[in-house]
């Protein structure tokens, strides 16, 4: 039985989330059955992360198992049966012990904000009526900094009787004149975790939210707050990470590199480097 593990790209947009569902058309079903297609065998795919409707990924992870040797080059074979709003960038075969959600050590998630008209990137960027207070924002972001039970940040409760997550880094940042963006990354998330924590930084800086009702929330699990959500077309999956030689490079797109001195630290994927250079978490979840 062989392992193989895919990075894909996709706009969300048009799609009802990552995972297959019985009644609308999911990223996972597609790419199934582009799969099997190519293969003559059965696919079910295991993703990184479970991302909502609308919601895009500039690099979700997914594995499956099966005893049918993929034809080579595969990725071109692959995104000429894909449409073009989900495309493979990378082939790897996996270790015997990879899974592609439990063996991830952390996943990032990106939300991008604009203050300009860009009919270009509404799809892609929530817009706001005035430029943000980052200074705000960045100090709402560096309490979320540490393992807090985040039961106020999720959309609902049901199956997620663990809510505690280890926040490694969160902030704001300028990408250009216009445009900003909040990039967070942790062990792992919950349901919509990311999209309420969104919400409700820019809700207190705007004034709607009292300090006193964040801190509550985060500290105290008070769901108070409203529980909103920010719109999903902002969010990406922007990476996810693994421990090393847990997977081997089979083929790639020069596509995606990882910038120097970004927040993964993780060096550009080779034909020969055998760790995992992805951005992104540990126990699933989504944003």
């Amino acid at each position: 039985m062989r392992k193989y593990v895919l990075k894909i790209a996709y706009d969300g947009t048009k799609y009802a989330g990552w995972q297959r569902q019985s009644n609308a058309l999911a990223v996972a079903q597609v790419v199934e059955e582009a799969i099997e297609v190519l293969t003559r065998s059965p696919v079910k795919l295991i993703g990184a992360g479970r991302t909502d409707a609308g919601v895009h990924a500039r690099a979700q992870i997914a594995h499956w198992e099966t005893q049918t040797i993929v034809p080579t080059p595969f990725l071109k074979r692959l995104n000429g049966t894909l449409p073009g709003d989900i495309q493979a960038i990378s082939l790897y075969e996996g270790s015997p012990s990879f899974h592609a959600r439990h063996s991830a050590i952390q996943r990032t998630y990106r939300y991008f904000i604009r203050w300009v008209p860009d009919p270009f990137r509404r799809a892609y960027s929530l817009p706001l009526s005035y430029p943000p207070h980052l200074d705000v924002l960045n100090e709402a972001a560096r309490m979320l900094i540490g393992t807090h039970d985040f039961t106020a940040f999720t959309k609902e409760l049901r199956d997620q009787p663990n809510r505690l997550c280890s926040i490694f880094e969160a902030y704001w940042r300028m990408e250009m004149e216009g445009y900003a963006f909040f990039e967070i990354t942790a062990n792992r998330f919950l349901r919509a975790m990311v999209r309420a924590l969104v919400a409700a930084q820019l809700r207190l800086m705007q004034g709607r939210l009292s300090w006193e009702a964040f801190r509550a929330a985060l500290f105290e699990q008070d769901r108070r707050w409203g529980v909103q959500l920010a719109p999903p077309q902002g969010l990406f999956l922007w990476s996810v990470a693994y421990p090393p030689k847990s997977l081997f490079l089979l083929e790639s797109y020069a596509l995606f590199p990882i910038e120097p001195g970004s927040a993964s630290g993780f060096t550009p994927e080779s034909e020969t480097d055998s760790a995992c250079p992805f951005a992104g978490g540990s126990s699933g979840g989504v944003g």
